[in-house]
């Protein structure tokens, strides 16, 4: 049985793994899209609602929170009924969604949507993790996952600028209506190109007894946190992002759009580095050296924040290297809990996807509404969530024996 899945794993992989990556990329364009595009026009979004910014900033939280809450559902769905509908599942929520939010009457009906969006991204991302799974395992996925990583940190980068653009000479709906013309085109190629990735002899059982098989596995549960808290970080500034630059700072939409690409740049950085890394030394070292560069940029962050807070660049030099920390940590963290899953893969992906979405909801609602400036929420947000990463450090965390097929 192991020998046939591993099979079906090479062909695929060898014949078909070109067409199935840039298919489900898409995917991946489409959920990041719709959290980065729209941030410059977060001010006129609130204007054109009359609402306050930080009712806005609550359409990235809900968002987020259809994102991470769904997952489990999806898991479930992409293991009965397999990677292929479940993606076009996918891309018909995302585009329904779409539609009614630029329909909006009000910032409620605004919200609710972004809601339905997530759930569509949600589809998305399970099926993408899910696949990689059925392609991949050790040290080949940390290389793929680190190459997809600095793939998917260039949506942070270009979004923004576009959506700067887009906001400068448009207006706010015209970034949605972007999101959905991508998710239509989605839909239409997945439909026309896709191949199926389950293995023919996946095993199939209850959502709760597979769910309850992963939960048991404590090294999976320990690096899945490891992840949130990682990830989580980068969302937290996002959230807190307008807030601080187009408000504090007071910039035009273009120049943050600029600024967040320079930020972002840094997790293309930090993720082809540790693809060069990977060749070289283990998994666990390069996790213990990047971990290390995330605590200093964290603490660099408190200070500056609270010290020389009218420094547009001291404040944004340890976010950079937190960006670049964060490129390096997070594919492998990704991998360590991957290399856990040999059965049940979807609800396992799934759950991966829930624990980490679950805690950015928490680190962007903190951003949104907790009382106080943005920019010292911020930094005691990254405090607690470095602090966090630190005790599942010490818990001998990075000190799992690889396998085999890591090296």
């Amino acid at each position: 049985m192991f020998y046939k899945r591993e099979h079906q794993r090479r062909f695929l992989a060898l014949e078909q793994r070109g067409k199935i990556i840039a298919l489900v990329f898409i995917t991946s364009i489409l959920a990041q899209l719709g959290i980065d595009l729209y941030l410059p026009s977060m001010p006129s979004m609130a204007l054109a609602f009359h609402t306050s910014l930080s009712n806005v900033q609550l359409s990235l939280t809900v968002y987020m929170l259809g994102y991470g809450g769904s997952q489990l559902l999806f898991g479930y769905l992409v293991d009965k009924y397999g990677r292929r509908p479940v993606l076009l599942l996918d891309y018909a929520i995302f585009l329904i969604a779409t539609i009614g939010l630029l329909h909006s009457p009000s910032i409620y009906w605004l919200l609710g949507w972004r809601f339905c969006q997530g759930l569509g991204a949600a589809a998305g991302q399970v099926t993408l993790r899910t696949m990689l799974r059925d392609l991949y395992d050790g040290k080949a996925l940390a290389k793929v996952l680190s190459m997809t990583a600095a793939i998917w940190a260039v949506i942070p980068i270009v979004a923004p600028v576009i959506g700067g653009y887009v906001q400068h000479y448009l207006n706010w709906q015209a970034n949605f209506q972007i999101l959905l013309v991508i998710s239509a085109l989605g839909f239409i190629l997945t439909w026309k190109f896709l191949p199926e990735t389950k293995p023919a002899n996946a095993v199939h059982h209850h959502i709760l007894h597979s769910l309850r098989f992963h939960l048991k596995n404590k090294i999976f549960m320990l690096f899945s946190l490891a992840a949130l808290c990682s990830t989580a970080m980068m969302m937290a500034y996002g959230t807190a992002s307008p807030a601080i630059l187009l408000q504090h700072f007071n910039i035009t939409p273009v120049y943050f759009g600029w600024l967040m690409l320079i930020i972002a740049s840094g997790n293309i950085a930090g993720a082809l580095l540790n693809t060069q890394l990977l060749r070289l030394t283990s998994i666990n070292r390069i996790s213990a050296i990047s971990f290390a560069i995330l605590i200093i940029s964290v603490v660099a962050y408190f200070l500056t924040s609270h010290l020389f807070s009218q420094s547009l660049t001291l404040i944004l030099l340890p976010i950079l290297l937190l960006s670049f920390s964060e490129g390096m940590l997070y594919p492998n963290l990704c991998t360590q809990t991957f290399n856990q899953i040999h059965q049940y893969t979807g609800i396992a992906t799934a759950l991966f996807g829930t624990i980490m979405m679950l805690g950015i909801v928490v680190a962007s609602a903190i951003i949104a509404l907790a009382p106080g400036h943005a920019l010292h929420v911020l930094a005691w947000v990254l405090l607690a969530y470095t602090i966090l990463l630190l005790l599942l450090f010490l818990s001998t965390l990075f000190k799992t024996h690889e396998k085999p097929t890591d090296r």
